[in-house]
């Protein structure tokens, strides 16, 4: 359907299709549009609202400035929709199309869920509120990242962030925060193998942590009131200062710190190159003591 396009307008009950049908307008708003086949609808533009829209055209949204995005569909034909974009907001959209958000900044998610691969790689300046997510990779290699209310499905998350702060999550992920700096993670839910291994300055503060080999070659590791729950194996090659509620199934390694637990059912010190007075392990319960 062929549309007369102008800046500063409205359309309802649109169909917009083939190539770049609204490149380089700004200050428009569409309610109730379909965007179908075709690419790079929203190209270029700047200050843009989109409302209980559909979209299956590939690349709708990028090179954008200022999108408002609302009770909107995104099918899985809608390949890579919003890339190379400032100021983003999406409230209350179902997202199952691979490749959403990348090389983005400024953007907001609130009452979302999403399917899809590769979700908000590249991206910076991103908060996250109410949303659940099914997806592998989420987050590489995105920075200043404020997250609350988040459930998440999908391995390999939040990999070579930094600045990452996370409240009231539950994630389901392996190989969470991997290479990953200065992440903070409140009152959460962390299930999944491999947990934060080669990470720096990663603190968990009353969490719940499940999985096996968690922390391990991390650097400065902080845990304050954290339980783990079927964890082994954990802290080998890490420096830590961590307090744990309740009982740890085995500790193999650490290198440096500190490390209260209330029982510790195994700890495992099999590397000789390891010195040992650089790390005390303390498990009242069972009145035992490793190192200084």
């Amino acid at each position: 359907m062929k549309t007369s396009i102008s800046n500063d307008s409205l359309y309802e009950n649109q169909i917009f299709k083939g190539e770049r049908p609204l490149f380089k307008t700004k200050n428009l708003f569409f309610s109730n549009c379909d965007f179908q086949e075709g690419e790079s609808a929203l190209k270029e533009c700047m200050d843009i609202s989109v409302n209980r829209c559909r979209f299956w055209g590939k690349y709708p949204l990028w090179h954008n400035r200022g999108v408002k995005i609302k009770d909107c569909a995104f099918n899985e034909e809608c390949r890579a929709a919003v890339w190379y974009s400032d100021r983003v907001s999406i409230n209350n959209c179902t997202i199952n199309a691979p490749k959403f958000l990348r090389d983005s900044k400024a953007v907001c998610l609130r009452n979302t869920r999403i399917n899809g691969a590769e979700i908000l790689w590249h991206c910076k300046d991103v908060n996250i509120f109410d949303t659940s997510i099914d997806s592998d990779y989420l987050l590489y290699f995105s920075r200043n990242i404020e997250i609350k209310n988040l459930t998440l499905t999908g391995n390999y998350s939040f990999q070579n962030n930094e600045n990452v702060v996370l409240k009231n999550c539950k994630l389901d992920s392996k190989d969470t925060f991997w290479n990953s700096k200065n992440v903070t993670v409140y009152d959460s839910e962390l299930k999944g193998a491999y947990l934060g291994w080669y990470s720096k300055n990663l603190t968990l503060i009353d969490c719940v942590i499940m999985g096996t080999q968690p922390l391990c070659y991390a650097e400065n590791l902080v845990m304050r009131n954290c339980m783990m729950v079927d964890a082994d194996l954990c802290f080998e090659y890490s420096d830590l200062d961590a307090e744990i509620i309740g009982t740890i199934n085995s500790v193999k390694n650490p290198v440096k710190g500190k490390l209260v637990a209330e029982k510790i059912n195994k700890i495992i010190l099999d590397d000789p190159e390891i010195d040992e007075s650089n790390i005390k392990i303390l498990s009242p319960i069972e009145s035992s003591i490793k190192g200084g």
